[in-house]
């Protein structure tokens, strides 16, 4: 579920605690499960922001537990213990990509716009600038019309549009999290701010001719 949130990066996390991080790595990869707890304990309050930045507030909590499972199983895979923080967040981009791709495909979608909702999204969306597009997505009051108009894209254009204008993430930083190169976000991020404007668009088209019918 989109919100208003600081941006988590990786600079928030000092030397000296990505330097923990891979101490407790090493230790789960010598047999030492419970090292493992350490680190839930750890990251578990950040996980928990991302991943509730994105998706309902119910699915939070399974989400971030399938995150830490994932985590385990492929510790072996993380060539920079170090850097802990930043592939966990990639864990949980994948997780959030998978959860609407899921919602997506069994057709899973919000109530469409009341009346209301529907002339002021007009009026904003009326502007085509990118930044003006940005502050749009960022502003409280348009938070729960865009939720409703994002669960029609796919996953993938619903997370790079949240990353990139309401999480306020850099190209290369969404790429790093996706594994995308820094262009395909660019070309994404573009792509799926029209796809917004054309659903939006037959979203009014549909309740103008609703509304012709109403006595």
């Amino acid at each position: 579920m989109m919100q208003a949130h600081a941006k988590l990066t990786d600079e928030g996390e000092g030397n000296e605690d990505a330097a923990s991080d891979a101490r407790l790595i090493e230790r789960v990869r010598a047999g030492d499960v419970e090292a493992f707890s350490e680190l839930v304990k750890r990251h578990q309050r950040s996980l928990f922001r991302v991943i509730g930045a994105h998706v309902p507030p119910g699915e939070v909590a399974e989400l971030a537990h399938e995150c830490f499972i994932n985590a385990f199983q492929s510790l072996e895979k993380l060539q920079q213990p170090a850097a802990f923080r930043g592939w966990l967040t990639s864990i949980a981009m994948r997780r959030c990509a998978d959860h609407w791709r899921s919602a997506y495909r069994t057709g899973a979608r919000q109530s469409t716009l009341d009346v209301e909702e529907s002339e002021w999204l007009d009026g904003a969306l009326m502007e085509r600038a990118t930044d003006s597009f940005h502050k749009m997505a960022g502003a409280p009051e348009t938070r729960q019309i865009l939720q409703k108009l994002f669960s029609f894209l796919s996953a993938e254009d619903r997370l790079v549009l949240e990353l990139f204008y309401a999480a306020e993430y850099t190209a290369d930083e969404i790429a790093q999290r996706m594994g995308w190169s820094t262009q395909k976000v660019k070309v994404r991020a573009h792509r799926a701010r029209h796809k917004l404007r054309d659903i939006f668009a037959k979203e009014m088209d549909g309740w103008g001719e609703t509304s012709m019918v109403r006595p």
